[in-house]
This record gives C-alpha cells, sequence and structure tokens, in this order.
C-alpha cells in the first residue's frame, strides 16, 4: 500500500487469458463495440417503425423532434439582452426558433421557469443569450456542440494513457446515448457536469490525492449537480488518497463559487436572486417531483418507481436508502481489503444515479469512466470485471423499444425503469464478488493504478 494510507487496488499482472480476464485494448475494443451494436439496434427499431408509418417516439430514440435543441434556445431566451441576430434560413430552424421564443413567453411567470437553476448555470444561460445576439444563433450552437464534443473526447482519451485504446475511449464516450441525447436536447450543463467528473475523478486517482484543479473541477460539477458531492465524499471514505483537509477545501470552494456566481448573476439579471432561486427550486420539485413532468428519459429509482406505483412517500424515500445501503456497503468493503479502481466508481456511480430523484440520462456519461479505468487493469474476479463493463455499457446505449403513455400528452420508455433496474442488480453482483474474492486476493502490491489526467 502506498504513502497516504490509499487502499483503491490498482493492475496487477495476470496471464492472458482473452476475452475471459479481460485484458487492456480488449475492453475499450469491447465497450465500443457494445455500445456501437446497441445505438444501431435502436436505428434500426427507428427505421422500421417509421417505414411502418409510426410517428413519435416510435421513430426516433431520442426526445420529441419538434423540441429538438429546446435546452439550448430556450434557456438563451429566457434571459434578456440584445436583440437576437438574424438567423441563416440554411439551418432549417427559422420555425424552431419562433416556437421557442413563443414557449418562453408563453411560461413566463408559472412554474415552468429557469430559477431552479444553480448561478453558474444561470451565468453560462446569461452568456448563450448574448451570444446568440452577437452571431448567428445557429452558429452558436454548432460552435457551442463542437467545443463540448472535442472536450467530451479529450477527458475520456486521457483516462488512458497513451497507446491505451485513447481513440477507443473518445470514439466510445462520443457515441454514447447520454452523449447523443445531450447534443439532440442542446442540454450542455450535463456535459459540462459529466466531463468535469470524469476528469476530477480520474486526476484525483492518478495523484491518490486532490490538487487544485480536482477542487476546481468538482466545484463546478458541484454547482451544477450538487448531489454530485457523491463522487468526492467516496474518494475520501474509499480511502483514494483524499484527506478530510481536500474536502473542506472542496467545500470551500465550491460555496465561494455559488455566491460569486450568484452576486455577479443577480448584478446582471436583477430578477435573480436567492429568494427567486428558492422558488425556482420550489416550483421545480413540485413538476418534476409530486407531478409527472419530465418523466420520460429518467434513468432514477425514483423515476421508475413512480412511473410504475406513483408519487408516495415510500417511493420518494426508497431510493435514497437504497443509495446509502449500496454506498455504504461499497464503504465496508473497500475498508476490509483494496478494491479495484473500476469497482469502486462503477458503485458510487450507480449509487449518485440511483439515489437521485431526478436523474436525465444525459447525466449517464460519466459511466464510461469505470470502462476506462477497467482497461487499465489486470486480474481480479473476472465476473466482476465483466458485470462493470456490461453494467456501464448498457446505461451507455439508448433502449427505447417499448412506450407507456404518459402525461401532457407524452409518452415514457420502459428504460425509465430498465437502466435503475441493471444499476442495481449489477452493483449487488459486484459487490457479493468482492466481498467473497477478495479475502482470497493474495496479488502482491495492491496499490492505486496511474490513470493518466
Amino acid at each position: 500500500m502506498e504513502p497516504g494510507g490509499n487502499r483503491i487496488a490498482a493492475a496487477r499482472p495476470d496471464s492472458w487469458r482473452a476475452t475471459v480476464n479481460l485484458r487492456g485494448l480488449s475492453v475499450v475494443r469491447i465497450a465500443f463495440a457494445l455500445v456501437a451494436v446497441g445505438l444501431a439496434a435502436n436505428l434500426i427499431f427507428n427505421l422500421v417503425m417509421a417505414h411502418r408509418g409510426f410517428g413519435y417516439p416510435y421513430n426516433i430514440f431520442v426526445a420529441d423532434p419538434r423540441d429538438r435543441f429546446g435546452d439550448f434556445f430556450k434557456v438563451a431566451l429566457g434571459y434578456p439582452g440584445p436583440p437576437v441576430h438574424a438567423l441563416d434560413p440554411g439551418w432549417g430552424l427559422d420555425k424552431r426558433m419562433h416556437v421557442f421564443a413563443g414557449q418562453v413567453v408563453k411560461f413566463e411567470g408559472s412554474p415552468l421557469n429557469h430559477f431552479h437553476m444553480l448561478p453558474t448555470a444561470t451565468l453560462i444561460g446569461i452568456g448563450l443569450r448574448q451570444m446568440i445576439a452577437a452571431i448567428d444563433p445557429g452558429w452558436a450552437f454548432v460552435l457551442t456542440v463542437g467545443m463540448m464534443l472535442s472536450i467530451v473526447a479529450i477527458v475520456a482519451a486521457r483516462v488512458l494513457p497513451a497507446g491505451g485504446g485513447r481513440g477507443w475511449m473518445a470514439a466510445t464516450a462520443l457515441i454514447a446515448y447520454p452523449t447523443i441525447y445531450a447534443i439532440d436536447r442542446g442540454h450542455l450543463f450535463a456535459l459540462i457536469c459529466g466531463t468535469a467528473l470524469i476528469a476530477g475523478t480520474a486526476r484525483s486517482l492518478k495523484l491518490g490525492r486532490a490538487d487544485w484543479i480536482c477542487i476546481a473541477l468538482f466545484a463546478v460539477a458541484l454547482n451544477i449537480r450538487p448531489n454530485a458531492g457523491l463522487i468526492p465524499l467516496a474518494l475520501f471514505l474509499f480511502r483514494t488518497g483524499w484527506t478530510f483537509s481536500d474536502g473542506v477545501k472542496l467545500a470551500v470552494a465550491s460555496v465561494a463559487m455559488f455566491a460569486g456566481a450568484m452576486m455577479l448573476a443577480n448584478l446582471v439579471y436583477p430578477d435573480y436572486s436567492l429568494e427567486s432561486f428558492r422558488r425556482g427550486l420550489d416550483d421545480y420539485s413540485k413538476l418534476y417531483l409530486v407531478r409527472n413532468f419530465g418523466q420520460a428519459f429518467n434513468s432514477s429509482l425514483f423515476g421508475a418507481l413512480k412511473a410504475m406505483f406513483g408519487f408516495h412517500a415510500w417511493t420518494f424515500l426508497l431510493p435514497i436508502y437504497t443509495a446509502l445501503a449500496l454506498f455504504l456497503a461499497g464503504c465496508m468493503t473497500a475498508w476490509r481489503r483494496p478494491m479495484r479502481q473500476s469497482a469502486m466508481m462503477f458503485l458510487v456511480l450507480s449509487a449518485y444515479a440511483l439515489g437521485s430523484q431526478v436523474f436525465g440520462d444525459y447525466h449517464l456519461l460519466p459511466f464510461v469512466l469505470p470502462v476506462a479505468l477497467l482497461a487499465r487493469e489486470q486480474g481480479g474476479d473476472a465476473v466482476a470485471r465483466w458485470t462493470v463493463l456490461l453494467g456501464s455499457c448498457a446505461v451507455l446505449i439508448p433502449k427505447n423499444y417499448i412506450f407507456q403513455p404518459g402525461p401532457f400528452d407524452s409518452s415514457w420508455s420502459w428504460q425509465v425503469v430498465i437502466n435503475p433496474a441493471m444499476l442495481l442488480v449489477a452493483s449487488v453482483v459486484v459487490l457479493v464478488r468482492l466481498w467473497r474474492a477478495d479475502a482470497h486476493d493474495t496479488a502482491p502490491n495492491l496499490t492505486s493504478a496511474t490513470v493518466s489526467a
């Protein structure tokens, strides 16, 4: 064990056993193949259904085409600013922009508003408003998406060392369902949060501690999705080298970012304040928790239970207790014996997804990280390794085949139930295998794997 109490185990040399032991480059190639085949399968299903005359949601696996790119443009149009730049007719977005602008006016003052967004996200939204005023909105979207896709590819690739399958890993992240869905919705906040979590975690595991770059990356993620704080908490409790002092630094940085962004957002947009933010959160909870708004494209355990049984106290609380039990079981396993990084991150990300009341599918992107970490490792329990690989890839592919009628003239896919069910079952399998196998793991020098930041 290295100094600093790092108990998350690294790869150990092992004999090549081809497919069974999932060694090195084969992991990322298999992952790419699984994600590509899963994507192709859903696309073929969509083409067949469209040929037979079926419309949405059977002819496409993402959101309603009438609302494509809506999160980008409606967020930008929702803030005050200079007149929007003229739109080149060649983009074919004229009618859509008109509809988006009308929806912004229609829902102004209603519970469906942007005041639930955290100050950092609000500043980004205000920046997007200025951007579509300065340049053609079509180019604004293309340039922003291009930048985010580049970041996704670079971050995913650099979890691996040079020559270790970086191209395959980048390609897997780019064709992953969460990435495609985020672009289709124009929900760039999910990509910012996801890439910050991947980069911050990979760097922390590489260093065996948290430097200021790790702290900054996690602070950005927490200022978009505060419940992502479960991941740095795990880096501390699973004894990866994070210290209590690192946690304090992250808390201070996150609060400072929140306060600074709040003051700046209020300065440039006086309607946004701590009070309006509190009211926005209350409106959001009534729509997305108590009511069935946003039922589709949600991979939380709460979303699955609510879809099947409706909103009740037990459907709200059971996911929290389940995620807590999963997280604590992972901690106990890591305290008992060193745990491999891929398994740790799969368990932590599963608890993060299952325990979040609202977990849009575009937030599943960090599941590329267990795949990349698995490619760094050799040996270990074959069943646990395959479960981590298959469980991670399963949520990175679309499975929108069977639908149920939903509220607000919408439908939801049974993927809403399948994703959390798969994560829960896979997590239990990994825990059981690690608990049983680690007792007989006599590999020498189990230490932290080197992960390229």
